[in-house]
């Protein structure tokens, strides 16, 4: 009888405490990505996209961006989502071209039909979703909240994201305004609570 009352209060004591963390800190939990708008338009995801996840700890973080051919999805700054960087994903060093909309996740071949060029569309981002899908970065870091200002630190360098909880904190979504040769484009990502 002992064993049983203890084992109650053991569990019941645990999912309280668990109740209690998530309260004060609803962005502790695992998020996947589900939704990315770029300029208020619905941007088409393959399932690699999809993969990309948020996992929050206590104080920890880890962020994991996968891709179809294994190539960097995003630059080599914090947390930034790929597809947000509004220049070409050529991470070769080549220069590349100066577009400022190749990687918003539709298929892109500046040059069709001639296979030239280093972007043509080799990172897959929502086209066919042809390639295999591999972890392509990890980000491991702490976090810190201020009124929903989450900033998120790896390797000295913070980047600060403005959390927006919806569907009573099973959903949160973040915004990024970059302005590339005078064209602004505002991206949304959502993420869903696994």
């Amino acid at each position: 009888m002992l064993t049983i009352i203890t084992a109650i209060t053991f569990f019941s004591c645990n999912k309280d405490e668990d109740t209690v963390a998530l309260q004060s800190n609803p962005i502790i939990g695992t998020w996947k990505l589900v939704e990315e708008y770029s300029n208020n338009q619905l941007v088409v995801l393959n399932n690699c996209n999809l993969q990309e996840t948020y996992i929050f700890g206590e104080q920890q973080f880890t962020h994991e961006a996968y891709s179809n051919t294994g190539k960097m999805k995003f630059d080599d700054s914090l947390a930034q989502k790929g597809g947000d960087d509004d220049d070409d994903d050529d991470h070769g060093g080549s220069g590349g071209d100066d577009d400022d909309d190749d990687d918003d996740h539709g298929p892109v071949n500046p040059n069709p039909g001639n296979g030239g060029g280093d972007d043509d569309d080799d990172d897959d981002h929502g086209g066919n979703g042809s390639g295999t899908c591999v972890l392509a970065e990890t980000v491991i870091g702490y976090w810190a909240n201020a009124e929903n200002a989450y900033h998120l630190t790896s390797t000295n360098i913070t980047d600060t994201k403005n959390i927006i909880f919806t569907d009573n904190g099973n959903k949160f979504y973040y915004e990024k305004t970059t302005t590339v040769n005078g064209v602004t484009v505002t991206k949304k990502y959502v993420f869903k609570r696994q």
